[in-house]
């Protein structure tokens, strides 16, 4: 299965696809701004490609997700960069991901709790830590936070493209990402690509409640500190 053929074919369109749940974090916009920026003085200004937002507010992501595919169909996009709301990445990441020419390819970054996790995993179903990899990897699964999908992809597969599932093996829930991309690997037996040079630029914004846990870790930090001020406050 290779979809991207057809989106050689054509005038690149890319949705960009961002589900809210209630305001876009200001490093995201941030992003956005410097991306499509970056990404139309290189490519649409020459007629080379086309650029289009989608969003959805709600609280069901599923629900969102599968609806913003469907708008991007509708308005005739080859392809959907899915950016979350809460995150920050370089200014020339669509195009990076572009050149990839793959039906699925994303970014690695970390979990939003404590202790952090990555949100991809390899093949063999573990966590990938980003520690001087390069290049491509084929993965089982990769979080949308930034991801690139064909629209081809999601044609090929009949809907819900996008549901929460009950995994039988680890006995939980498992996320929407995770069951779509689970599908376009077994239905579509099509690869899902990680850029680790691009994860390595990508983060999760989030908030962090402060606790006195947090004051003991860093207490040896602070007194070395305090003493070489000489301040005994």
């Amino acid at each position: 299965f290779l979809p991207h053929q057809r989106g050689a074919a054509v005038k690149r369109k890319i949705a960009i696809a961002i589900p809210t749940r209630d305001n876009v974090a200001i490093e995201t916009t941030f992003s956005l701004a410097n991306m499509v920026a970056d990404f139309t003085a290189k490519f649409c200004a020459r007629g080379e490609a086309d650029l289009c937002f989608v969003t959805c507010a709600g609280t069901l992501l599923p629900q969102m997700r599968n609806t913003l595919v469907e708008e991007s169909i509708k308005i005739g996009a080859t392809h959907i960069l899915w950016v979350d709301s809460d995150m920050r990445f370089p200014r020339d990441a669509l195009e990076r991901l572009l050149k990839h020419n793959a039906p699925v390819v994303g970014a690695n970054y970390p979990q939003r709790k404590s202790p952090v996790k990555p949100t991809a995993a390899n093949l063999k179903d573990l966590w990938i830590y980003e520690e001087g990899q390069t290049g491509l990897e084929p993965v089982k699964f990769l979080g949308h936070g930034l991801c690139l999908v064909e629209t081809a992809v999601y044609e090929a597969l009949e809907k819900p493209w996008y549901m929460l599932a009950w995994s039988q093996k680890k006995e939980c829930i498992v996320g929407e990402d995770v069951f779509f991309l689970g599908e376009v690997r077994k239905r579509l037996e099509c690869p899902v690509m990680l850029d680790h040079d691009l994860s390595r630029e990508v983060s999760h914004i989030g908030f962090h409640e402060y606790t006195w846990k947090d004051a003991f870790d860093d207490f040896a930090e602070v007194k070395a500190t305090q003493t070489e001020a000489g301040d005994d406050a």
